[in-house]
């Protein structure tokens, strides 16, 4: 019954990766950020999407519309609202091709650090459909404003956690997922941040957390990243999860370095988005790539985006859907296990 059930779940969780019908655009409009976080792996060396480009992404979607029945738009950086202009073009773009087309679903979601994220702004994202949000927070105050920091140096706690603030009286159904990282030194400012917002966002099912330790990716300070013993996050997390449950804020861990952990709501076997066909990376050079933390991994440049909106695909794409060969759930999971590391950063080709 067991082996049945698995099997019928990992059948149903490829269907899904691999459905002709869905796609899953995860757009860099910029490579830069306004942000040094001390342990980011990113070098900022590609700026904003150009026009030309801009305009090849819209025609992709307008070539893919006619097959689909559901698309769904990411927005990644750098930190994508340092260009909003191109985030709600496209945006806005998409919005209209989807129901010209009559498409079940079109929705989008931006990772983004919150700074730029006003009330204003984020009320022009919600009418364009883009309503799911990533935030992270290093802790409260203190804490997060060691290793979360301004281009300049500054703190920038304060900023974002205003405007996350102002978005709670908004009457509008919305997501916004807040990703706490802990260190090896933060913890008792994680602890403060979690009762604070235990205190302002109690009950309210639009907000929820995700606990993840800092990772070690590379990047300038990689030498320098401490990184957290799982035995420790193991012992620490469940306490912050008790805080939260109590004022009815839901909340999940990823307890090692496999983001693969969170899971999925049914219980059906996880698969990255980096393995599954109907997912591209669409950088702001015109590169496609498939997953958002190996960008200088040249297997990671897996084609390149046309001007009239095809994708010209190279071998390397291969690579990252073998999984689906004999449904090996480490592959699917994370498409880089099992290959051979790089050590060499090297940008994707433009």
């Amino acid at each position: 019954m067991a082996v049945a059930a698995h099997h019928n779940g990992l059948a149903k969780a490829a269907g899904l990766a691999l459905a002709k019908d869905s796609l899953q655009l995860i757009i860099f409009p910029t490579e830069k950020c306004n942000f040094r976080c001390t342990y980011c792996y990113e070098d900022f060396s590609i700026g904003r999407m150009s026009p030309t480009v801009q305009q090849s992404v819209k025609n992709f979607i307008l070539r893919a519309a006619p097959r689909l029945s559901k698309l769904h738009l990411n927005w990644f950086g750098g930190e994508p609202l340092l260009v909003p202009t191109i985030v709600k073009d496209i945006s806005a773009y998409a919005q209209q091709v989807a129901r010209q087309h009559g498409m079940r679903s079109f929705s989008g979601n931006l990772t983004t650090n919150g700074y730029l994220l006003t009330p204003v702004l984020f009320s022009e994202l919600l009418e364009l459909q883009q309503s799911s949000y990533q935030i992270s927070f290093d802790g409260f105050r203190e804490g997060h404003d060691v290793t979360r920091k301004y281009a300049s140096g500054e703190g920038t706690f304060d900023v974002i956690w205003s405007n996350l603030l102002a978005t709670r009286d908004r009457p509008e159904d919305f997501s916004i997922l807040l990703r706490v990282h802990v260190t090896p030194s933060n913890r008792d400012s994680v602890s403060q941040l979690v009762d604070e917002i235990a205190v302002q966002f109690a009950g309210d099912k639009r907000y929820s957390v995700l606990f993840k330790a800092v990772g070690n990716y590379g990047g300038p300070n990689s030498h320098l990243i401490k990184t957290i013993p799982l035995a420790e996050m193991v012992s620490f997390i469940p306490r912050q999860q008790a805080v939260l449950a109590a004022a009815n804020v839901s909340s999940m861990s990823v307890t090692d370095s496999a983001e693969s952990d969170i899971g999925t709501e049914d219980g059906t076997p996880y698969i990255c988005y980096a393995s599954k066909p109907n997912s591209f990376v669409v950088r702001s050079n015109g590169s496609i790539g498939k997953c958002t933390v190996a960008l200088y991994d040249p297997r990671n440049c897996v084609g390149k985006l046309t001007e009239d909106g095809g994708i010209e695909l190279n071998s390397n794409v291969g690579l990252w859907m073998r999984g689906f060969k004999d449904l090996d759930l480490n592959a699917l999971g994370c498409p880089m296990t099992g290959l051979p590391q790089i050590t060499k950063p090297q940008v994707a080709a433009s």
